[in-house]
């Protein structure tokens, strides 16, 4: 379920590279970038059924629960993204982002209840200062979101690309900083990092760089992540 995970994220950075480098050549249906995000939210819901049987302790009943239904309301709210960005996108409705963009907002109240319910285990493990970095990032992804939403639609054209994906920068400029440095979690850190900043630099006009290279950088951790679960390690970032 974790290679179908990872390979879903895959074929759709493909997909999603190529549309945009090869807009002015080819054009296909927009739904069929959007195939591999359709089976996403089912392998996500079952990937978290089979973490609650198989790493959660059998007595510890509401833990399971927790598992499973953050799981169920994850996948549900990943695949009402998908639907309204599609929708948005192929003009069949035509909603503000804000609004196109709201199941992000269910996603936050989702990672809070489901963070609140691990806080525990992070002080056992006492490593809160992973739990704070965690947090951080899931409350300045939300923040990415608003201020893309509020971008594409019009009301903030006096704020660069730079500053919106800001957010998203300082969370993995912290991660790289304050977390243990190991090979793979730093490199694929640093290389999203890479994206964040070549992404808002091709928007904002300042330097008209191919979209291959810009995407190369996430399909590159992506491959890697897939080719470290075939040899039996965990997925990391």
């Amino acid at each position: 379920m974790c290679i179908g995970i990872v390979l879903c994220l895959t074929i759709y950075m493909i997909l999603l590279t190529a549309r945009l480098g090869l807009t002015d050549t080819y054009e296909w249906p927009l739904y069929i970038d959007f195939i591999p995000l359709w089976v996403l939210p089912g392998l996500m819901y079952l990937a978290a059924t089979d973490f609650a049987s198989t790493h959660v302790d059998p007595e510890a009943g509401l833990g399971k629960f927790m598992v499973v239904t953050s799981g169920f309301l994850g996948s549900v709210v990943v695949l009402a993204f998908t639907l309204l960005t599609c929708l948005k996108l192929s003009y069949v409705i035509r909603w503000p982002w804000v609004a196109v963009l709201t199941p992000a907002w269910a996603m936050l109240l989702v990672a809070q209840v489901l963070l609140c319910f691990l806080v525990p285990g992070f002080i056992k493990e006492d490593i809160l200062h992973v739990f704070f970095l965690i947090f951080m990032m899931v409350w300045m992804s939300a923040l990415t979101v608003l201020l893309t939403s509020l971008k594409l639609d019009g009301q903030m054209d006096f704020v660069s690309w730079l500053d919106v994906l800001f957010p998203v920068q300082l969370v993995l400029v912290l991660q790289i900083c304050l977390l243990e440095k190991r090979r793979f979690e730093t490199t694929s850190r640093l290389l999203l990092l890479a994206t964040s900043l070549m992404l808002p630099i091709r928007l904002d006009g300042i330097l008209k760089l191919q979209w291959v290279i810009i995407f190369t950088p996430i399909l590159f951790v992506l491959l890697w992540n897939t080719a470290r679960i075939f040899d039996g390690k965990e997925v990391g970032l």
